[in-house]
């Protein structure tokens, strides 16, 4: 008895001036809440992330102009947040190139995308106007690694890390949030093969088999993949509006990339269009090695522009793609 006493006491601290009793796992959780808040703010919720990412333990510390949520005793969970003005930092990862990872709207008015596919690591990413010039909106990216609870409630998780993040940000930075619900889920996409003609969200108008996410205004970035009849993908279709529209511009350090109003190299194609938010960049990139039919796919790239840039409120994309492939000078 008296053994089992002393055993329950091992590792309890007495701070007899303050009249407190912290056991070693309570101060471990107030030292991590601390650092935590001093870190991020509001932007992460402890309760949150270790629902999301499985964490036993939550703290924080400061990271650029955003800061970095972390589990002390697992270096293989953590979220980095990062905040700038008018830009993103850092561009795109480029693992979101990748012919297996994809970008879904977050939905329910939220100016936001995050990844859906491939592997432990996770990203999402938003755009909020604020101020008087495109150049002064709020961009909030997140970037996750974690090991459990992979899967398809992946995308789920990362919405409600990232639109708290957002919140957070905007109150901080004075910037007004457009008319948003809570999320609790992300609309899926990417999932079911439509036949030619039969899409109805991002695809929308393409006479070609494409697998697509939710048509949504307020997405930053909008993506359609087409496909053959049945079923592998061909070509992936980007929509990139605000800051996001210079990510796909310098992929691989190449200055020349994309550059220009319009042009279509073999395998590729791209145009613009004028937005609120500045130029929008819309590209196609093949995801097979096999030779492309170019009409097609400048034709599959001319709607999808047009109807990407309907839905944000921007002028008509430039067009008709050079029947020589070259960009032309404004």
């Amino acid at each position: 008895m008296r053994k089992a006493v002393i055993a329950r006491l091992v590792g309890v601290l007495l701070v007899v001036g303050g009249g407190t009793v912290y056991a070693s796992g309570a101060y471990d959780e107030w030292r991590d809440g601390r650092a935590l808040e001093s870190a991020c703010g509001d932007m992460v919720d402890a309760a949150e992330m270790r629902s999301a990412t499985g964490a036993e333990r939550v703290s924080g510390q400061h990271k650029g102009n955003g800061c970095r949520a972390f589990d002390p005793g697992d270096a293989s969970t953590s979220l980095e947040i990062s905040v700038d003005r008018g830009k993103v930092l850092d561009g795109l990862p480029k693992k979101m190139r990748d012919s297996d990872r994809y970008l879904l709207p977050v939905g329910r008015g939220w100016p936001a995308v995050v990844s859906e596919g491939g592997g432990a690591d996770g990203y999402a990413t938003s755009y909020l106007p604020c101020g008087k010039n495109p150049e002064d909106g709020l961009v909030v990216s997140l970037r996750t690694l974690w090991t459990k609870g992979v899967g398809p409630e992946q995308s789920n998780r990362l919405a409600r890390l990232m639109t708290r993040a957002l919140k957070a940000a905007a109150d901080k930075e004075g910037c007004t949030l457009p008319d948003v619900h809570e999320v609790k889920s992300v609309p899926p996409g990417f999932l079911q093969l439509k036949k030619a003609g039969e899409a109805t969200g991002t695809c929308r108008g393409i006479d070609l088999p494409a697998y697509e996410a939710v048509a949504d205004g307020t997405a930053p970035i909008e993506q359609c993949r087409l496909a053959t009849p049945d079923g592998a993908r061909t070509f992936r279709i980007s929509a990139s509006y605000g800051p996001y529209q210079q990510s796909p511009r310098d992929p691989d350090g190449n200055p020349f990339f994309y550059l220009g109003p319009r042009g279509s190299p073999k395998g590729s194609a791209w145009t613009t269009a004028s937005c609120p938010s500045g130029e929008a960049l819309y590209t196609i990139e093949a995801l097979t090695t096999a030779d492309p039919d170019v009409a097609v796919v400048r034709k599959a790239l001319s709607t999808f522009a047009a109807e990407s840039a309907k839905r944000h409120g921007c002028a008509t994309p430039v067009g008709p793609i050079s029947d020589d492939g070259r960009t032309q000078k404004r």
